[in-house]
């Protein structure tokens, strides 16, 4: 009889009482707030950085079968597009599933409001200025221009155009640099993410595409 009194004693010197655990609790809660947001944070970086992984190699095979299908180096010589004089080319839409999976068009009115890169006001930049908005299979969107035209984009010496892709589509956040990303062409296929390799006025004109 008497060990187990004995044990009891200790037992409940042992417990934590209803204040210590209150404090533990609360020190744990902190540390949560500060350390979670952090990793859903980097965690999210890492999802965009591997959508924009994919839509890099969405483009690269596209512009790659182009070329191999009008049997040419210069982009500008496939079927997707017809000369219209004064270099500039149209874009044949009918010809736009060919090379990649579109689902449907975007109208006008149902195109995203986009953020700029920090988000606090809205983009009104270049990037989607005359293009058409295309939803592709894998539910990204596709900016692609009504026209291009043979123009020098990157460091002066490499003629190109400018294509967008939103990577997850309509859903947020619908901002540049996160969910949207702006590709350079260069006319024998080769793919630049736009960024400071793009002249200067022209980085300039885009805005907070080039970082």
């Amino acid at each position: 009889g008497g060990g187990n009194s004995r044990n009891i004693l200790l037992s409940g010197k042992n417990a934590f009482t209803l204040a210590e655990v209150l404090i533990a609790l609360g020190i744990i809660g902190v540390i949560a707030a500060i350390t979670v947001p952090s990793l859903v944070n980097e965690a999210q970086k890492r999802i965009w950085a591997a959508q924009a992984e994919q839509q890099y190699a969405i483009l690269s095979q596209a512009f790659k079968v182009m070329r191999n299908d009008s049997d040419t180096d210069n982009i500008l010589s496939v079927d997707l597009f017809t000369d219209n004089g004064s270099d500039a080319y149209g874009v044949n839409e009918d010809k736009l599933s060919k090379y990649f999976k579109v689902s449907g068009k975007l109208s006008s009115s149902k195109i995203p409001e986009y953020k700029t890169i920090d988000r606090k006001s809205v983009y009104n930049g270049y990037l989607l200025t005359n293009k058409n908005a295309y939803i592709l299979a894998n539910g990204s969107i596709l900016y692609f221009p009504e026209e291009v035209w043979n123009e020098r984009l990157i460091s002066d010496t490499v003629d190109g155009i400018v294509v967008a892709i939103d990577s997850n589509g309509l859903a947020q956040p619908n901002a540049v640099g996160r969910d949207l990303f702006a590709y350079v062409i260069s006319l024998n296929g080769t793919i630049y993410p736009a960024g400071n390799n793009i002249r200067i006025d022209y980085c300039h004109a885009i805005g907070n595409v080039c970082v």
